[in-house]
C-alpha cells in the first residue's frame, strides 16, 4: 500500500503558498510606473514604440513590465518579433488599468477647472530650473506679487490636455502641433573628454569625433529628451 500522506502535505503546502502570494499581491502597493508603461506598450503593441513615446529606452520599458509581471506572478505579454501581444491576464489588467487612468485624467481636468486662476505652473528640465529659472523667481515675484509660481522639474514631456501645467520649457525646434511656442535662447555644446582618451584617440577637433566618441554621445541623446535638439544640430552639420 502506497503512503500518500507526504504527497498530500506537499499539495497543501503549495496551495497555501499560492493563497498567501495572492493575498500579498492584493495588500502590497502596486508598481504604478510599471502599470503606466504596460498600458502604453499594450496600446502601441510594441516596447520600442512605447519607449519612443515616453522618451525612455526599450530596456527601461522591458524592465518595468518584467517587474510588474513578477509582482503579479503572471505573464502579461507574448513577446513576438517586433511586437508584443497581450495574454489573457494582460488583457484583464489593461482594460481595468485603462479605466483607472481615464478616471485619473477626469479628476485632473476637474482640478484644473477649480484651481486658483492666479497660479502659474511651469514644467522644465531639472538642470534648467536650477541654473536659470529658480534664480529669477525673486524678480518675477517682485513684478507680479499676486501670482503664485509652481515649478515642476522633470525630463518628461507634458500633455497639456491631461496636466495642470500652464507652461513648459524644453529644448527643441518649436512649431509643435496645437501649442504656441516661443524661442527663449540658443544652446552651446562643448565636447569634453579625459586627456588620456584624447591623446589615445587623436581627438583635437570636432570632425575627429565622427568615428571615435559618437557612440557615447548617441547613448545620451537616445535616453535624454533634453538632448533631442542637440541631435538635430549634429545631423544638420553632418557630425553624425
Amino acid at each position: 500500500m502506497v503512503n500518500n500522506q507526504p504527497i498530500e502535505r506537499i499539495s497543501q503546502t503549495i496551495q497555501i503558498g499560492i493563497q498567501l502570494r495572492k493575498t500579498n499581491v492584493i495588500e502590497r502597493t502596486p508598481p504604478f510606473q510599471g502599470i503606466y508603461y504596460f498600458c502604453r506598450a499594450a496600446e502601441l503593441g510594441s516596447f520600442k514604440r512605447a519607449a519612443e513615446k515616453l522618451f525612455v529606452t526599450s530596456a527601461a520599458i522591458s524592465q518595468q513590465i518584467r517587474q510588474l509581471e513578477d509582482w503579479l506572478g503572471a505573464d502579461l505579454f507574448i513577446r513576438q518579433h517586433r511586437k508584443v501581444v497581450l495574454t489573457h491576464e494582460g488583457e484583464i489588467l489593461f482594460q481595468q488599468a485603462k479605466k483607472g487612468f481615464d478616471h485619473l485624467q477626469d479628476g485632473i481636468r476637474q482640478i484644473n477647472q477649480d484651481r486658483n486662476p492666479n497660479q502659474l505652473s511651469i514644467s522644465t528640465l531639472p538642470s534648467f530650473a536650477q541654473h536659470w529659472l529658480v534664480p529669477r523667481i525673486a524678480d518675477f515675484r517682485a513684478q507680479a506679487p499676486n501670482i503664485a509660481m509652481l515649478i515642476e522639474p522633470t525630463n518628461r514631456l507634458v500633455n497639456f490636455h491631461d496636466s495642470s501645467v500652464d507652461l513648459c520649457i524644453r529644448y527643441g525646434k518649436g512649431g509643435y502641433h496645437n501649442v504656441e511656442s516661443r524661442w527663449l535662447a540658443d544652446e552651446v555644446l562643448y565636447p569634453v573628454c579625459h586627456p588620456i582618451y584624447q591623446k589615445a584617440h587623436n581627438i583635437y577637433q570636432l570632425s575627429d569625433l565622427a568615428n571615435e566618441a559618437v557612440e557615447f554621445l548617441l547613448a545620451r541623446l537616445n535616453s535624454d529628451p533634453a538632448a533631442i535638439s542637440s541631435r538635430y544640430e549634429l545631423e544638420r552639420t553632418n557630425s553624425l
